[in-house]
């Protein structure tokens, strides 16, 4: 009997020290500070941390896609006067603020078809190569005169190279700088 006396004796000096694991013959010892350092540092040690999903990397000449948030500055002028843009409707907008705003809300505005065709189609304006027409029905065409006689025409440009002949489906890309011109 004394050497289970003894045993017991010395569990309950090592539980009081905290010096103890919880053992089936005492369940109730508590983990000292050092014995939970080096349990928590076992179970980090085990963790791999999963990475963030990244999108692909692509090629933006195919398009805003839908979760694209790009912006392209606009400025259109008519014979010396600029034309403002107010707020439009769609993925691909203005908000009034001389930038177009690109982020497409469904599959139909996206890629190729985020192009300046949708923007210019997002306003009471009619843009083509041959002509602007105001909202106000002002109609210059290719040819006419501008206040000083001279003849004016259509011109779109895109990042400093012309792109009239085919604007409307010229695909926009975040940071653009479109300049339309009748002059």
């Amino acid at each position: 009997m004394a050497p289970l006396l003894a045993l017991a004796a010395f569990n309950a000096l090592l539980a009081a020290c905290g010096e103890a694991e919880p053992t089936s013959v005492n369940p109730t010892a508590v983990p000292t500070a050092t014995q939970d350092r080096q349990s928590a540092t076992r179970e980090v040690a085990s963790f791999t941390p999963t990475p963030p999903p990244t999108r692909p990397p692509r090629d933006e000449r195919v398009g805003a896609q839908i979760g694209d948030h790009w912006h392209a500055s606009i400025y259109v002028e008519i014979c010396g006067t600029a034309l403002y843009f107010p707020p439009s409707p769609g993925g691909v907008h203005s908000h009034g603020d001389g930038f177009i705003h690109i982020h497409p809300e469904d599959v139909n505005e996206t890629g190729s078809q985020a192009n300046l065709g949708r923007f210019f189609d997002s306003f009471p304006y009619d843009i083509d190569t041959g002509h602007i027409r105001s909202a106000r029905g002002e109609l210059f065409e290719n040819g006419d005169a501008c206040p000083g006689g001279l003849p004016g025409r259509v011109q779109v440009i895109a990042n400093g190279k012309d792109v009239t002949e085919d604007f409307r489906s010229y695909i926009l890309r975040d940071g653009d700088n479109v300049e339309v011109f009748f002059k």
